[in-house]
């Protein structure tokens, strides 16, 4: 197992490091709160055939103890994450990355290596509870597993030494001085406000002249008016809009003092 497990963040628990079993609850994650974690060395959702299994692929190669995976709880709205785990142990990827025989939007990995794929294929026996949300009958798959134990993974010399090799750079980022690093908006800048159940925007050329006022209760629809108009012409400004947007429309929602600028105070 690598000194830094598991490889890639995610939504799940962590139980034993040296227990052969994982769990994949799908879209049901509520269970990853309820399942015991005895005998279990992680338990997490997974909704997308995608980046979700990639990163599933990526944690357990990491761990070559890991020799089961069981498949339970809901199957997410137009996913099929359970079988596409189960078509990928069977019968692979084709050259373009896609998981040969599965169903959904783009059961595609593009994000990890051939060489992970393959391990992950001989390493894991998928457990297939697809749909099963009973916990008692999750455990004692745990236990049926954890009696079957192979002992880990023999990894290649070539795997043991790339194991621990993240796929792409992780970047730090540098504090941020807004006072120091701020540059005006060609366009203008906004104020908001939260007022009589609504939350208004209110837009100034940079010479303070009011242009016009937009008004909504969901940032998300506000922002895409902003953008629709084409009233923001810089990335930061951008970020920045919507971060204030975000705020004040959960102080509306939640009967807060909103502030531009000032953290809400959720006490």
């Amino acid at each position: 197992m690598t000194e830094k497990w598991p490889l890639v963040e995610g939504r799940y628990k962590l139980g034993p490091g040296d227990s052969p079993v994982a769990i994949c609850t799908m879209a049901s994650l509520d269970l990853v709160d309820q399942i015991p974690r005895e005998g279990v060395a992680v338990v997490g959702k997974c909704v997308t055939e995608n980046l979700g299994i990639e990163k599933i692929v990526e944690n357990i190669t990491a761990n070559p103890r890991i020799r089961f995976l069981i498949l339970c709880g809901r199957v997410s709205k137009g996913h099929f994450v359970g079988e596409a785990i189960k078509s990928l142990v069977k019968d692979g990827i084709d050259p373009e990355g896609r998981i040969t025989g599965a169903r959904g939007a783009m059961p595609v990995l593009r994000n990890v290596s051939k060489e992970r794929i393959e391990q992950f294929r001989k390493q894991i026996e998928p457990i297939d509870l697809i749909g099963i949300e009973d916990i008692p009958r999750i455990t004692r798959a745990v236990q049926d597993c954890l009696s079957r134990n192979p002992g880990p993974y023999q990894l290649s010399e070539a795997l043991t030494k790339t194991q621990a090799i993240p796929l792409v750079e992780t970047i730090e980022a540098p504090e941020y001085d807004e006072d120091k690093n701020w540059q005006p908006d060609p366009m203008g800048f906004f104020t908001i406000l939260v007022s009589d159940g609504m939350v208004s925007v209110e837009h100034y050329s940079n010479q303070k002249k009011l242009l016009r006022k937009i008004q909504g209760k969901s940032a998300k629809n506000i922002y895409k008016k902003i953008s629709d108009m084409g009233l923001v012409s810089r990335h930061d400004h951008a970020a920045y809009l919507g971060k204030e947007l975000q705020k004040a429309e959960l102080a509306l929602q939640k009967g807060l003092q909103y502030e531009q600028d000032k953290d809400l105070n959720l006490e």
